[in-house]
């Protein structure tokens, strides 16, 4: 019993910092996309389907030179960024770049 009102305790805190990280992403999908409509809709924008994922590449591999994780973390984001030029840095600005050492 005891065991059980302790889940219960912590069940609330848990459940809203679920639902805060997942407001952010929904804010996050709904800014690709629009940024995705404005690139469909003008002709001249197509330009960023070529610029936009260098751009966010070389942020993200900067940003990951600069941080205080370890070398061997570096090393395995720079691998995900390169390999994935625009997932992978989302995934470093949106999750990497935040988990602590």
């Amino acid at each position: 019993m005891l065991r059980i009102k302790i889940l219960q305790v912590n069940l609330p805190e848990r459940f809203s910092l679920f639902v805060m990280q997942r407001h952010h992403l929904t804010a996050v999908i709904v800014a690709c996309l629009l940024i995705l409509a404005l690139i469909v809709a003008l002709p001249l924008a197509r330009a960023l389907l070529f610029v936009l994922p260098i751009v966010l590449a070389v942020a993200a591999i900067m940003s990951c030179f600069t941080s205080n994780k370890e070398t061997n973390t570096k090393l395995l984001w720079i691998i995900i960024i390169i390999l994935a030029p625009l997932l992978g840095p989302l995934l470093w600005f949106l999750w990497g770049r935040r988990q602590t050492t």
